[in-house]
């Protein structure tokens, strides 16, 4: 098993790189979380504002610890063929969760390390940059304490990786096992064919157009609302939030819905056009692991922000805590995204074979991509920028860290865009140039 794990490592280098970039990183942000958080419990602040205040270190933590345990399950699902070669060469299930542990657990031992000696690194930036400001709070924690706490976590990650990846291990034995005994027989039932002038006429989707045009009208009347000058901040957020999920749901259902009606009607003339779309709509998977994140996250950590009343041991928590976890959210997104990419080369194989030139590829991912920005990065950027406008105007933070986090967020995301621009450019290069894919759909 240890000998097979070797050559894995060997083989995938790249893979296993990225993977244990994310995961450190990942490690070091927790551990800055529960620096915090033992660092508060000893300022010896009230009660009621101590539990306040530990919220948003805790609430970092277990966010923390549901990216790594899902980062790990995304990479496992793309393992399907190590895992069919262990069953096949004799191993049963539970010598899966063995591997698993070897894996991971060599994995995540490197990044714990690592993590302790980044996560130190980044409390004493905070801290520089804490007195620098001539703030005098200090996030003093102990160590052995911090530690302690990290370890519980690391188990409970590990607990929850191999929780996660029971599933997909035994409907893998058992797909394989039922196709070795030759046992299964497909009983196939015969449906009479009805022969009638309206059988190849399409049906129309009535209620998913009804429900389009009902998160339509909700994502716009709540622009407008944000859009109004005399509205609260409290509503605002509210309106913000609900925005964010208009989008998602304009994105899930809507886009594929006009896919649905119009490819085999106007899209069919612009097969660059219908192709783009079709793209969008299987990169909406990966997508949405980000969209989710960011409705979910986003709106909880602005509205401790705006409300702290500008207390400045709050935003020097809290800012923090929000920059690290949108790093987080892009980390895990990446990941999502290289693997979704490389599961994509068989189907720009196909599209190379069948005629489409290196030029066309590239406006079919331009297509993708510029859906992706609009929904994905400009239009939560115009509502996130009329939060913080709203925001500064009425005092609830300070202009100069309000200018700061827009600036952070545009790098970020737009770093983001550039990214997968890259990525996918480099793939159909290699799709259109590498000969194992000349004429060839693999």
């Amino acid at each position: 098993m240890f000998t097979f794990v070797c050559m894995v490592f060997k083989n995938k280098k790249k893979d296993y790189g990225m993977l244990l970039l994310i995961l450190t990183l990942l490690m070091s942000f927790e551990f800055c979380f529960l620096a915090m958080y033992d660092a508060l419990s000893r300022l010896g602040l009230d009660a009621y504002l101590l539990m306040s205040m530990n919220s948003i270190p805790t609430l970092s933590i277990f966010i923390a610890l549901t990216l790594g345990i899902f980062v790990v399950k995304y990479f496992i699902d793309n393992k399907k063929q190590e895992f069919s070669i262990l069953l096949l060469s004799g191993r049963k299930p539970k010598d899966l969760f063995f591997y698993l542990i070897i894996q991971f657990g060599l994995l995540s031992l490197i990044s714990l390390i690592l993590g302790v000696g980044i996560g130190s690194a980044i409390m004493l930036l905070i801290q520089y940059i804490i007195d620098s400001l001539s703030l005098s709070y200090s996030l003093t924690y102990q160590l052995s304490s911090v530690l302690s706490l990290y370890l519980c976590f690391l188990c409970i990650s590990i607990i929850g990786i191999l929780a996660v990846a029971s599933r997909q291990f035994v409907i893998l034995d058992t797909n394989l096992s039922t196709y070795l005994s030759n046992k299964s027989t497909t009983n196939l039932k015969i449906v009479p064919i009805k022969v009638s002038a309206n059988s190849s006429k399409k049906k129309i989707p009535i209620f998913s157009i009804f429900l389009s045009a009902l998160y339509l009208y909700i994502t716009v009347t709540q622009l407008k609302l944000i859009m109004d000058p005399q509205m609260s901040l409290y509503n605002l957020l509210m309106a913000f939030m609900l925005s964010l999920a208009g989008i998602i749901f304009i994105m899930n259902i809507l886009i594929p819905l006009l896919y649905d009606i119009l490819h085999d009607r106007i899209l069919l003339k612009h097969p660059i056009l219908m192709n783009g779309l079709a793209q969008f709509n299987s990169f909406l998977k990966t997508l949405m692991t980000l969209l989710n994140l960011n409705a979910c996250i986003l709106p909880i950590l602005l509205f401790l922000l705006f409300f702290s009343e500008q207390n400045n041991l709050i935003q020097v928590i809290l800012v923090p805590c929000f920059i690290m976890n949108i790093i987080m959210i892009i980390l895990c997104f990446i990941l999502r995204f290289s693997i979704y990419n490389k599961q994509q080369l068989p189907s720009l194989a196909i599209f190379h074979s069948l005629g489409y030139r290196s030029q066309q590829l590239f406006f079919i991912s331009l297509i993708k991509n510029s859906i992706f920005a609009l929904f994905g990065i400009f239009i939560p950027f115009f509502l996130l920028y009329q939060l913080f406008i709203k925001a500064i105007r009425e005092g609830f933070i300070n202009q100069d860290l309000g200018v700061i986090l827009m600036i952070f967020y545009v790098i970020v995301y737009i770093g983001l865009v550039i990214f997968i621009m890259i990525k996918e450019r480099l793939s159909q290069k290699e799709v259109v140039n590498h000969v194992k894919y000349l004429n060839r759909g693999q």
